[in-house]
């Protein structure tokens, strides 16, 4: 009897062991490896979080239709901010407390700048995919392949100096995070280069009507003015300083190219400069003209921007979870020893904690976007 009683007691230590194991196999190996996204997908940045969603949808149709990750799929999980730094905060919380995931996109220097904390305290890495200079610097936790407003801003100052050979510059930059840490690097380099900043004057991400500060600014006659933001705002500020007469060069960042800034200045941005990644659409390159071809299918619509981008970071964070592990920690690892890559934006340089595609500058001519020649 003891020895069956023996036996008994073996066989149950066995069975509720293997009940364990594949338990714990179903929570280190979920069916699913799940990346959040926090995106301003209602709000004033909305066309520009749409941008970046199909970007990243069209990432992971690619890659789960190719045998995912491991053989596992991968799945996005969005959460919407409204580009409030609060709200993304709370979309943070939830995200890495009911979802569990180990990495967060975000899409905004603000919201961006608010939870890096909160990520580095919970060992979830913040893949930053914001213009704010200094956000892959604050935490080792925090990457981006996003090109900063301080590697816009650079490069345009040493154009404007060296070969347009610009004296005086009016800056307009929107209030918020991201304008603010442009506006500074422009004021450092066009000063360090000998310009001349005629005026500084700030913009509200939701205002409409700028007539007054763009007055100002005429008085002042700037030979170029500086435009950085984003959404509606920067759209309907950069037409009316053309409306209101101003002859001189408009400048700004990539957002030129995009919408809704390209669709309600349209007129407004003829003959206007930009900083742009070398990335084009016309480009005769395998890789690209697939991608291209595959994106118009899908969408009805040439890729923009935002979406190449987040196309190459779903690629770039896939490739770290296949070699490195699912794990905070692992995916934290993998980045760092990551060096450069090759994705649809081109060649990515590694820099700290941030890969940069290269930029050039562009301009409008004859309502077309073109690389800049004297």
């Amino acid at each position: 009897m003891k020895h069956v009683r023996r036996f008994l007691v073996v066989c149950l230590i066995i069975f509720f062991g293997f009940v364990f194991n594949v338990g714990m196999s179903k929570v280190n190996k979920p069916e699913a490896y799940k990346i959040g996204a926090i995106l301003p997908m209602t709000g004033t940045a909305s066309e520009i979080a749409e941008q970046h969603k199909k970007g990243m949808d069209f990432a992971v149709a690619k890659i789960n239709n190719s045998g995912g990750i491991n053989g596992k799929r991968i799945e996005i999980i969005y959460e919407d901010d409204r580009n409030d730094p609060k709200t993304t905060v709370a979309a943070f919380n939830k995200l890495i407390g009911t979802h569990q995931v180990p990495v967060v996109i975000t899409v905004m220097s603000g919201p961006s700048m608010a939870v890096y904390p909160v990520a580095e305290k919970n060992n979830v890495v913040l893949f930053a995919n914001c213009g704010h200079p200094e956000i892959a610097n604050l935490s080792p936790w925090v990457f981006r392949n996003f090109p900063s407003s301080a590697q816009e801003a650079e490069k345009m100052i040493e154009f404007l100096r060296k070969e347009v050979r610009l004296n005086s510059l009016f800056i307009f930059y929107i209030n918020d995070a991201y304008g603010d840490g442009a506006k500074n690097v422009i004021v450092k380099k066009f000063t360090e280069a000998k310009g001349e900043i005629l005026g500084i004057d700030a913009y509200d991400k939701g205002g409409l009507d700028f007539r007054s500060i763009i007055h100002k600014m005429i008085q002042k006659k700037p030979e170029g003015v500086y435009v950085f933001g984003y959404g509606k705002a920067t759209g309907l500020i950069t037409k009316q300083i053309k409306e209101m007469g101003y002859r001189g060069l408009l400048i700004g960042s990539y957002n030129f190219s995009v919408a809704p800034i390209n669709v309600i200045a349209s007129e407004a941005l003829e003959e206007s400069i930009f900083t742009s990644p070398i990335f084009t659409p016309e480009s005769t390159g395998e890789d690209v003209s697939n991608f291209v071809s595959s994106f118009e299918s899908n969408y009805g619509a040439m890729p923009p921007w935002n979406a190449v981008i987040e196309y190459d970071a779903i690629h770039l964070i896939s490739s770290v979870i296949e070699e490195y592990g699912y794990e905070g920690e692992a995916i934290k690892k993998g980045l760092i020893k990551k060096e450069g890559f090759n994705g649809i934006a081109g060649n990515y340089k590694k820099k700290g904690d941030e890969w940069l595609a290269e930029i050039t500058i562009k301009k409008y001519k004859k309502g077309k976007i073109v690389v800049y020649e004297k």
